[in-house]
């Protein structure tokens, strides 16, 4: 049965910024990596992204040379994506059982979802372009498998992923084959098979180990058409000539590589192959107006059908049996006309799909009857039809008489499934997947539960099992982080809030601050209810924190102002000016200080007075440096973290300064681009850093070495949590896939424990 219907997809290319306002540009045309995430199950997603190989460093100063670290496979805890799809859904389908859909959005995603509770099991980027290095191509039948592409200098490479566990199946390069190579999956599942439209031959190929099988040799110099039996013992293809005659069938065997018998009947191109169910009974439609059965045990032409009311059949529908067929009729000019449903077992119609007339008032005065036509119909079982008119309706029709058993208007499908007992459909509203009752029409659930935009930025729970998100679609949601499940959510009021800038928690979790621009809103998380609306203008809030007594709560701007809130009466107690933008602070552990950043430069405050004691400026070179990643002060406030790109050698350079003595302690030189995010461990001993180069790298700030790095497609880190006691880290990505990993373990591996 067809159950998908693929619409052309666009990417979206997000813009933003991370926790505290720390801002994180856009990737750049060119810069491609690939991204596989999960929600649970637990899913590591594989990686393909080669060792980066031992470069020659800058000297950090001072300090001895850094060695570069193996790219190291390290624990994982958990792996989830916090995004749902942003834009409109154009594919949909479910597995056999019913119990997952598998969608595919214009915001260039894939997704996996657990129709039980909603969740997105595995998010894949399926757009080859600025975030991705492969492409979706096609789905395996029973949607266990996907099969991605990328383009080499030379041809293209392919690779088969397990939708179900994230890990890669297959891998296998074609420098012989164009940009329309299809794949389709041989029903054993140990099998696929390649062919292209622009390329004649027709491989085989065994999945795990790359092998090519076979070779099939077609009557023509391309393939307009293929389709594989289900017992997977033979291909039908349709052989496509630039010159001469077209219109013939070929059918082979898939262990012997045989031909065993060509059906001659059609007069022109053939376009579409259709299985009629378990049987040994295909369809075929062709340029020639006409739908043709055969039967493959004796290469006998069955019946014809022909296009009685356009020039040809533009797609064919079989119902899960192959009883039925609903067979498009579609004019080049006018494009669909009405949908046929045919009898397959004697070739006979049964009826048309009824349609609306609609009432059309011209001019005020005359009345004209317009004819909504159906865009696209599913059979569901051997007796019902759903479907979509021209008008954005979802309909229900009964699939032997044709008749319309329900219409509803307005519900605007970009695509439909159908659960195998016909009485559930998954219909895609937008960037939304909606499960319908047939029966009803009742929508019974929606699954949009994850963030639909951007993350941009969070912080963690006290206690570190629990993580606080703030979204550019307007909510701040609570996650479980080894399971990824939504706990909470506080929305900032209108049905697509304000984008959320900042967010920060009370010492004991209870009280959340969240901004949007120069919006304020304090919420109590344990009910849900919003305490206070505050409005502050004068330039964006960039970073928020919440005292440890719980009483006032710092902000931060861009227009370099930091202020003491009281945060029972929203009003200012001091403020503290001076900077042209604030990156980040802490207050120092004796409570009487606060230190600020701003980009390379950090200033100590007297809170009870406000007055500027002491201020110390990083060494950052003119012309062609800038700062890309703002200042990220320790804890105790010893020590600041900044970083630089040089446009010109492109190298990112990560800065330490000593806060006490005001001299820069190191510089750590190692990333390929722009560094995009630092997180210190607590107690200051080392530093986690993140970059456009796809790696994840971890320093020890006694010695100045590079511990270790992670180099993975996925990994441009926009935001770096790691949890109080330094044995966790929460790495976001650019896409929003969000990993958390054991810190601890890997230090223990590499240096034989923390001191």
């Amino acid at each position: 049965m067809d159950k998908i219907r693929v619409l052309p997809l666009t990417l979206l290319t997000l813009a933003l910024a991370g926790c505290g306002g720390r801002v994180v540009p856009s990737p750049q045309p060119g810069y491609e990596n690939t991204i596989l995430s999960s929600t649970p199950p637990l899913i590591t997603a594989p990686t393909s992204a080669p060792t980066p190989e031992p470069t020659e460093w800058a000297r950090p100063t001072p300090g001895p040379e850094p060695h570069l670290a193996e790219a190291m496979e390290f624990p994982e805890i958990a792996a989830f994506s916090l995004v749902g799809h942003t834009e409109d859904i154009g594919f949909i389908t479910l597995t056999p059982d019913d119990k997952r859909a598998v969608t595919i959005s214009s915001d260039g995603t894939l997704k996996v979802w657990d129709l039980e509770n909603g969740n997105a099991l595995l998010t894949m980027c399926a757009v080859q372009w600025y975030t991705c290095d492969f492409e979706f191509v096609t789905l395996a039948p029973d949607a266990s498998r996907v099969v991605v592409r990328r383009r080499l200098e030379v041809g293209y490479e392919f690779k088969i992923l397990d939708l179900a566990t994230g890990a890669e199946l297959s891998s296998f390069a074609a420098p012989d084959y164009v940009e329309d190579m299809q794949v389709a999956f041989v029903p054993d599942g140990e099998r696929f098979v390649t062919y292209s439209p622009s390329i004649g031959d027709v491989k085989i190929w065994r999945v795990g180990d790359d092998q090519e099988l076979l070779t099939l040799h077609p009557q023509g110099d391309r393939i307009s058409a293929l389709s594989i039996t289900p017992d997977s013992n033979q291909i039908i293809l349709a052989p496509w000539r630039s010159e001469g005659e077209n219109g013939e069938l070929e059918l082979w065997d898939l262990e012997s590589g045989e031909l065993l018998q060509t059906l001659i009947g059609h007069t022109d191109l053939v376009f579409e192959i259709k299985v009629m169910g378990e049987s040994q009974r295909v369809l075929s439609a062709a340029l020639d107006g006409t739908v043709r059965a055969w039967d493959l045990t004796t290469g006998m032409e069955l019946y014809i059908i022909e296009a009685q009311v356009s020039p040809y059949f533009g797609g064919i529908g079989l119902s899960p049996e192959g009883t039925r067929a609903i067979l498009q009729t579609i004019d080049l000019d006018l494009g669909v006309l009405e949908f046929q449903v045919w009898d397959l077992s004697r070739g006979e119609k049964l009826a048309t799909l009824a349609t609306d007339d609609v009432q059309v008032v011209e001019g005020g005065e005359e009345t004209v009857n317009v004819k909504i036509d159906p865009t696209w119909a599913i059979p569901i079982n051997e007796e019902t039809v759903i479907g979509t008119m021209s008008d954005y309706s979802f309909v229900v029709w009964d699939l032997e008489t044709g008749e319309m058993l329900r219409k509803d208007e307005y519900a605007a499908p970009s695509a439909l499934a159908a659960t195998s007992d016909g009485r559930r459909a998954v219909v895609a509203n937008r960037n939304r997947l909606e499960i319908w009752d047939l029966e009803s029409g009742k929508v019974l659930s929606t699954l949009d539960s994850a963030h639909t935009g951007p993350v941009t930025c969070m912080t963690l729970m006290p206690g570190g099992k629990s993580l606080l998100t703030g979204s550019e679609d307007g909510t701040v949601r609570e996650w479980d982080i080894e399971s990824g499940t939504e706990l909470n959510r506080l929305d900032f009021g209108d049905s697509i809030g304000p984008p959320i800038n900042v967010i920060a928690r009370s010492p004991d979790g209870g009280i959340v601050v969240a901004v949007a621009d120069w919006l304020i809103r304090i919420w109590d998380l344990r009910s849900g209810k919003e305490i206070m609306t505050i409005e502050r203008m004068g330039g964006g809030i960039t970073s928020v924190e919440i005292t440890p007594d719980g009483e006032h709560f710092i902000i931060g701007s861009s227009a370099g102002v930091v202020s003491v809130l009281n945060m029972g009466t929203g009003r200012v107690a001091k403020s503290f000016t001076g900077l042209p933008s604030v990156s980040d602070f802490t207050m120092l552990p004796d409570g009487n200080r606060l230190v600020v950043a701003s980009g390379a430069s950090a200033s100590f405050y007297d809170l009870e007075t406000g007055e500027l004691l002491s201020q110390v400026q990083g060494q950052v070179p003119t012309g062609s440096v800038e700062v890309t990643s703002g200042g990220m002060i320790s804890n105790d406030g010893t020590k600041m973290a900044y970083a630089t790109f040089d446009y010109v050698t492109e190298v990112g350079t990560i800065h330490i300064v000593d806060l006490t003595t005001g001299s820069e302690m190191l510089t750590l030189k190692g990333h390929k681009d722009r560094i995009t995010s630092l997180a210190l461990i607590p107690d200051g001993s080392k530093l986690l850093s993140g970059s456009w180069d796809n790696t994840v790298r971890l320093w020890d700030l006694e010695t100045g070495e590079e511990l270790f790095l992670r180099a993975e497609e996925w990994a441009d880190a926009k935001v770096i949590v790691i949890t109080s006691d330094g044995q966790r880290a929460l790495v976001l990505s650019h896409l929003d896939v969000l990993k958390v990993w054991d810190l601890s373990s890997w230090v223990d591996d590499l240096t034989g424990g923390l001191d």
